[in-house]
C-alpha cells in the first residue's frame, strides 16, 4: 500500500459483512476490478456462521490487498460498521463504504477520487445508484459536480431530493471520522445521519453516472426495517435534529406535520389489516421522538391523504418527463468499461 504522498492517494474500500456468502463473492470481485490503482479493501466479518470466511480467503492475494478480521462475537450493526471503519489504514485519504451485497462499477473509485481531488472543500462524493435494476432519479442538477453541503441538507429535510445512496458513502478522512463515525443512537438511519454531518462541514461532490449498484432482498437489514416501518422515521428524526437551524419555524413545523401524517397513514393501515403490534411499536417510536398524535392529527392524515396521493402522482409524472425511467441489470452494470 502506498501512502498519500504518491501520485494517487490511498483509498480504503470498507465492507462490513455478516453471513454475506450468497452475494459477497461478486462484491469482493468488483473491488478487485477497479481501474484505480492505489486501493486497499478492508473487510470485517461480524462472526458469520455461513461460508463468508471462505469467500474472503479466496480473494486474498489478488491485485487489491485485503485487510480482514473476524469478530469474536456478533456485534450490533452500527458497532460493526464503526469497527470496520476503524480498521482503515491511517494513511488513507478517502474511505468508500461498500456493503457486502452491493457493487461498484469498475471506474467508480477513479471517478469519485477525481471529483474530490479537484475540489479540496468537498467532504464526500456520491453518484447515481442502480436499485433493483432501476437507475434511480436523484433530483440533483446533472450539470454540476459540486454542491454546497448546507444547501443539500436543506433540500433533504424538505423532501426535495429523491435518492441519495448513503450506504455507499465516499468521504475524505480525518482522524475523528475514523473513530465511531456512526452514531448508535441513530438507528435506523445512522449512515444518513453521518452524511448530514459531513455535508454541514463542507461541500458534496457528485458524478452523474451509474457507478453504484444496490441489491435489495429480504435478508437485508434494510428490508427488515422497511417491513416494520422503521425507515419512516429517518427523515422526521433528521428534521428534529437539524431542522431548527436550517429551516424557518414555519417550514420546520410544516415538514414535521407532513412526516407525522405520513407515519399515521401507515399506522392506520397496519391497524386496519390486523398488524396491531407493528402499529403499536410505531406509535411508541413516535412518542420517543416527542410526538403524541391527537384525534385531530389522525383526522388531518385522512383528509390530506387524497391530495398527497395526487401530488405524488403528478411529481412522478413530471420526474419521468424530465428523466425517463431507465433499467440496468446487474450483468449490464458489470460490463467492462470502454476506454
Amino acid at each position: 500500500m502506498a501512502d498519500t504522498n504518491d501520485h494517487q492517494p490511498l483509498v480504503a474500500v470498507v465492507t462490513p459483512v455478516y453471513n454475506g456468502q450468497p452475494y459477497l463473492a461478486r462484491t469482493l470481485a468488483c473491488v478487485q476490478a477497479q481501474t484505480y490503482a492505489n486501493l486497499v479493501h478492508v473487510v470485517l466479518d461480524n462472526a458469520s456462521t455461513d461460508d463468508t470466511p471462505s469467500a474472503i480467503a479466496a480473494t486474498v492475494g489478488g491485485r487489491v490487498p485485503i485487510i480482514t478480521q473476524c469478530n469474536a462475537s456478533l456485534l450490533p450493526q452500527v458497532e460493526n460498521w464503526n469497527a470496520a471503519v476503524a480498521m482503515t489504514p491511517p494513511q488513507a485519504r478517502y474511505v468508500k463504504l461498500l456493503p457486502a451485497d452491493d457493487l461498484m462499477r469498475a471506474d467508480c473509485i477513479e471517478r469519485l477520487v477525481a471529483v474530490a481531488e479537484a475540489n479540496p472543500s468537498v467532504h464526500c462524493v456520491t453518484a447515481v445508484d442502480v436499485f433493483e435494476d432501476r437507475v434511480k432519479p436523484h433530483g440533483l442538477d446533472p450539470r454540476r459536480s459540486v454542491f454546497e453541503g448546507r444547501e443539500i441538507v436543506q433540500r433533504i429535510l424538505r423532501g426535495q431530493l429523491h435518492w441519495l445512496p448513503n450506504h455507499h458513502v465516499f468521504f475524505r478522512t480525518t482522524p475523528e471520522r475514523l473513530v465511531r463515525p456512526f452514531d448508535p443512537a441513530v438507528n435506523p438511519g445512522f449512515d444518513s445521519d453521518f452524511i448530514l454531518r459531513l455535508l454541514l462541514q463542507g461541500e458534496m461532490g457528485f458524478v452523474n453516472a451509474p457507478l453504484l449498484y444496490t441489491r435489495y432482498h429480504k435478508s437485508t437489514v434494510t428490508a427488515d426495517y422497511a417491513a416494520h416501518g422503521a425507515l419512516l422515521y429517518t427523515l422526521i428524526a433528521a428534521i428534529r435534529r437539524y431542522g431548527g437551524d436550517l429551516l424557518s419555524p414555519s417550514e420546520y413545523k410544516r415538514q414535521c406535520d407532513a412526516q407525522l401524517r405520513l407515519i399515521l397513514r401507515h399506522v392506520l393501515i397496519w391497524q386496519l389489516t390486523g398488524k396491531t403490534q407493528i402499529a403499536a411499536r410505531n406509535l411508541q417510536h413516535l412518542a420517543e421522538l416527542g410526538f403524541k398524535p391527537s384525534a385531530l392529527d389522525y383526522l388531518a392524515c385522512i383528509l390530506t391523504w387524497p391530495p398527497h396521493k395526487l401530488r405524488k402522482t403528478i411529481r412522478e409524472i413530471a420526474d419521468r418527463a424530465v428523466s425517463p425511467r431507465r433499467r440496468m441489470t446487474e450483468a449490464d452494470f458489470l460490463q467492462p468499461i470502454s476506454r
